[in-house]
């Protein structure tokens, strides 16, 4: 979970980047929750959270995947394509919904199908939440962030394929030469 509670009026959070993170199993609780309490209405100045896979977070319509609230009144409103780019998906008992200043928030380049993980059981801490080569939901369909870093978390290079995959984990293209033919025959 990523938790950031401003709560005193000099407090201002600005700049904040999120990344390429993969998020799963938090039924109940949002991936993301951004809690505001002071006076600045410029509190979301420089946000950006792109790229980043939210799987089985969130519950049914109480809870949404990805909340930012304003704990006294919504003084704001997020702005526009802050939040894109994102793989969210309800899995088995979550939801997809972004809630920002108390309304649903629609992104404008996001995935909600379920991406495909290399080995995934609910709550498993055995999981290998790398992409498997059959995702259409997160492979290739990131935006390029060669501004701020261009390796995975491994240190793969960004991107391996036609753009940049969403989640923690670049799928590694196979550069495994063809196995020769059988049978032929040299005249």
């Amino acid at each position: 979970m990523i938790q950031l509670h401003a709560h005193d009026d000099q407090a201002v959070i600005n700049n904040v980047k999120i990344f390429n993170n993969t998020i799963t199993d938090m039924p109940r609780f949002p991936a993301m929750r951004i809690i505001i309490d002071n006076s600045h209405a410029d509190w979301m100045s420089g946000w950006e959270i792109k790229n980043n896979i939210v799987y089985n977070c969130g519950y049914l319509t109480l809870e949404p995947a990805i909340s930012f609230e304003d704990q006294v009144s919504p003084r704001y409103t997020c702005p526009p394509d802050f939040l894109d780019y994102n793989n969210i998906n309800g899995g088995p008992e979550g939801n997809s919904m972004i809630r920002c200043a108390g309304t649903n928030y629609l992104q404008a380049h996001g995935q909600s199908a379920a991406p495909l993980f290399v080995s995934y059981n609910e709550f498993s801490q055995d999981n290998d939440l790398r992409l498997l080569a059959e995702d259409s939901a997160a492979k290739d369909n990131g935006v390029s962030l060669a501004a701020y870093f261009t390796s995975d978390k491994d240190g793969t290079s960004r991107p391996q394929g036609s753009g940049w995959d969403m989640g923690a984990y670049e799928l590694i293209k196979d550069v495994t030469p063809p196995s020769p033919p059988i049978g032929l025959t040299v005249y």
